[in-house]
């Protein structure tokens, strides 16, 4: 029996791909714009960065239109799950600036937005930032207490601030007379761009508009220490972790109940909110019960704060030891980060190119500890 020419036609179509019947294929490109500040600019170059844990580097470039508009070609579109990043950058006055990460194809159906904004150099003495939230966990540790300090910062201004000369101060910052053995945690500050001397960290790193994540880790021989709290302090919470002795801290406010940070862990808490240029003093001692309607307040306050708290603390361990590891998508964009600026630096300058490799390598390591498969060591 012959077939019907109708039939024959159905299921010639059905073999021809979607695209021949007019239907488009999901289109890997990425659409966006630059900004400066509120406005576009008319010129500026876009790249497109691709990386993944065997590598890093750079996949397609762009120069924008007059209205800072501009498109980037990415290799497929972007798997879920599969540990493969995109993102683009833009270089303004020498400033690396970033858009988010890419990681799903419904991130291609916004216009992708790189925010970037005009430098202005930094007084002698530093930018007074205020502290938005600051969270001060102290553990007991083998030769005394060990403290991790996460400060919140936050620019208001609408330029970038960058250091007048090489290793100049952007900000200035006084941690307690009885700091010892001080170290960068892992949070927004670039290796080497912080140091600690006669008990004042001075930072040099360029700090954009908005919120700036500083961490940093030091030790006190005993629990009889000042902790200045210079300018405006939003939001502080200091944390005790349990056993520990009786302690008084003048200037802050008891809280009712300890607080489980993980499993086994509880920590003690005092609170204050809205400090200006005060300085609280951490001593042994046992504080007065509150009343009950401070109590309450306080028991307010707490809730704002953990919420607040709880974000910045899962960034941060609050220890060596019991380091909550980082997701596998900050790892990728730093070491993108630092290979960019790597590459952007003249050669010669032999002590950068050791603070990028001594630093990478530790970035590789936390990616081998989360269990993704191997990882190449080999830096661009």
């Amino acid at each position: 029996m012959s077939r019907s020419p109708s039939l024959l036609l159905v299921g010639l179509l059905a073999l021809l791909p979607l695209t021949a019947l007019g239907q488009e294929a999901a289109d890997p490109t990425l659409r966006g714009q630059l900004l400066l500040g509120d406005l576009p600019p008319d010129s500026g170059t876009v790249v497109l960065h691709r990386v993944t844990p065997e590598e890093a580097g750079e996949v397609d470039s762009s120069t924008v239109d007059s209205e800072g508009q501009f498109s980037l070609q990415l290799p497929h579109l972007p798997v879920p799950g599969s540990g493969e990043i995109f993102f683009a950058s833009t270089r303004y006055e020498g400033i690396l600036y970033f858009g988010h990460p890419i990681t799903d194809p419904v991130h291609l159906d916004s216009i992708y937005t790189i925010q970037a904004y005009r430098s202005r150099t930094a007084p002698p003495d530093g930018v007074p930032f205020p502290v938005e939230i600051r969270n001060i966990f102290i553990q007991e540790g083998p030769m005394g207490w060990q403290i991790t300090d996460l400060l919140e910062v936050r620019n208001d201004s609408t330029v970038t601030f960058v250091p007048g000369e090489e290793g100049g101060a952007v900000w200035r910052y006084p941690l307690p007379p009885e700091a010892r053995t001080f170290r960068v945690g892992q949070g927004d500050l670039p290796p080497g761009s912080a140091e600690f001397a006669d008990g004042v960290v001075t930072v040099s790193s360029p700090v954009p508009p908005g919120e700036r994540l500083f961490i940093f880790q030091y030790e006190v021989d005993a629990l009889d220490f000042s902790l200045p709290l210079p300018g405006l302090t939003e939001r502080v919470e200091v944390l005790l972790e349990e056993p520990a002795p009786a302690v008084a801290i003048q200037g802050l406010a008891r809280q009712g109940e300890s607080i489980e940070m993980e499993a086994g862990s509880s920590y003690i808490r005092w609170t204050g909110i809205d400090l200006l240029d005060q300085t609280v003093r951490v001593g042994p001692g046992e504080e007065e019960r509150a009343s009950e309607v401070v109590v309450w307040f306080a028991v307010i306050l707490a809730l704002l704060l953990i919420a607040a708290g709880t974000l910045i603390v899962r960034r941060e361990s609050s220890s060596p030891q019991s380091a909550a590891p980082r997701s596998r998508k900050a790892i990728l964009v730093e070491i993108a980060r630092l290979d960019e600026e790597h590459e952007s630096r003249p050669e010669g300058d032999y002590e950068a190119a050791a603070q990028y490799h001594r630093r990478r390598a530790v970035l590789i390591r936390q990616l081998e500890e989360l269990g993704d498969g191997s990882v190449s060591t080999a830096p661009r």
